[in-house]
């Protein structure tokens, strides 16, 4: 893969533990190279990007106003495979803003960052991808399992997966992904983005350019037919690729939308002929009105393809204003959709997560201190495990658990407290009041302490 950065010597040091991250996992990074005598930079340069399976744009204060780096940019661009990744947070120059950046500001989301190159360079044998333990769910992952058996017969389907932050959503999804890689289907991986102005269908845009990137260029014009020119308005670079594409009917607004979604389903439908298909959308909580129009036409429409939709979405965050709580309730009264919701672990469930994480089994003292400390939530679990291991509390150097592991009220990891922070955005100040002090007055209380406690504070 090429990586473009800025190349003075504080950035490059900015910059390497990333590069440490790829090739530990055994991937080859193109970056800060020496150049042999009597060749030029930029002929070595573009020779590094056509030879590359992915192009990593590195967005700090400084590069988002370098030439060099934006013409490297719009080289993955043009390709389709960009993936920017933020340093800082910084607004990437406008052309780019369209495609979400990976933010690696605390240079803790590497593990996203290793699942976006994977879309695009296959992960090398003996590979460490550092997914979570997959542990339970052994119901849910049986549905699914089943619906991914049904669509060779035609039988499309949508599951939505829900739960709170944490509970292992995503982490079900990569195992239907691992069920549909076994049995040659492609799966497509779409983002719902939390800002207030997303482009429309963008988790669909953003599967079909993945699409794009796996099959051949004939494949993909075959695939279009007669849709191109509608596919065209969501994907204006597909003009770029073929020049045989129409120009799109004019139409009224609501019409034109109909005749959009009709395309849609058609390329859809018939690229699944050819290879059956998952089109997984994460974070439907944060969905638009033209993405919940767009799934609500899907599953009706594909009932009987060989697809498979799978959503994720946080229940918590379903308030009347937000467009996919509607929509959700349709589905379901409908019967358009399997809605599983996904529960905190017991007590035997953290204890296989930590054996697992661990390659040994715990002590009941460990088990019974992350169990309270998590109340069950996969997530946590997980961090809170890193977290003991990092700071050398975990295990004795023989490497066997240490006795007496203890977790002061200030050790919070910084993962859950990104979680913690987002929920408490969405309350009310005076929520967030009340918050604090339960907090401070223990795990438990009736509704008479707390009056006292904010009558106190006030």
């Amino acid at each position: 893969m090429y990586l473009s950065a800025m190349r003075p010597r504080t950035e490059r040091e900015r910059v390497r533990p990333i590069v440490e991250a790829l090739e530990a996992v055994g991937w080859s990074v193109w970056w800060d190279r020496q150049i042999d005598a009597g060749s030029t930079f930029d002929r070595e340069i573009e020779k590094a990007i056509d030879d590359a399976k992915c192009v990593l744009v590195v967005w700090t204060a400084n590069s988002v106003d370098s030439e060099w780096v934006r013409t490297e940019a719009n080289e993955g661009f043009e390709k389709n495979l960009l993936i920017p990744v933020a340093l800082e947070t910084v607004r990437p120059p406008l052309a780019f803003r369209r495609i979400q950046s990976i933010d690696l500001t605390s240079l803790d989301n590497t593990d996203k960052l290793t699942e976006a190159v994977a879309k695009f360079v296959a992960l090398p044998t003996g590979s460490n991808s550092n997914l979570t333990s997959f542990v339970g769910r052994g119901k849910e992952l049986a549905i699914i399992e089943s619906r991914v058996m049904q669509i060779d017969r035609a039988e499309g389907g949508f599951v939505l997966l829900s739960g709170e932050a944490g509970i292992g959503k995503t982490r079900l999804t990569k195992e239907a992904e691992n069920i549909a890689g076994r049995r040659g289907y492609m799966v497509l991986t779409g983002h719902c983005l939390d800002m207030d102005a997303a482009p429309p269908y963008q988790p669909l845009i953003e599967q079909i350019e993945q699409a794009s990137r796996l099959v051949t260029e004939e494949v993909m014009r075959e695939t279009l037919v007669d849709n191109a020119p509608e596919m065209s308005k969501l994907m204006p670079e597909l003009r770029q690729r073929f020049h045989d594409i129409p120009d799109p009917v004019t139409l009224p607004p609501e019409q034109e939308r109909r005749y959009l979604l009709h395309g849609l389903g058609d390329f859809i439908d018939h690229a699944a002929e050819g290879q059956p298909m998952i089109l997984i959308f994460e974070d439907l909580h944060w969905a638009d009105e033209s993405t919940c129009i767009l799934l609500r036409y899907l599953a009706d429409r594909l009932k009987q393809s060989r697809v498979l939709m799978l959503g994720t979405y946080r229940e918590s965050e379903l308030t009347t204003t937000k467009s996919f709580s509607r929509t959700v309730q349709d589905l379901n009264r409908e019967r358009l959709v399997e809605d599983l919701q996904l529960s905190r672990f017991d007590r035997e469930m953290v204890e296989q997560m930590l054996s697992r994480m661990a390659k040994q089994p715990p002590p009941a003292e460990l088990t019974d201190l992350v169990f309270s400390e998590t109340e069950g939530n996969p997530f946590f679990v997980e961090e809170v495990y890193r977290h003991l291991q990092q700071a050398g509390k975990m295990f004795t150097d023989s490497g066997e658990f240490a006795s007496g592991i203890e977790i002061a009220d200030t050790e919070v990891p910084r993962g859950i407290r990104l979680i913690i922070g987002e929920r408490l955005e969405q309350v009310t100040e005076d929520c967030r009041t009340a918050l604090s002090i339960g907090a401070v007055i223990g795990r438990q209380f009736n509704f008479e302490v707390l009056l006292a406690g904010h009558a106190k504070d006030g």
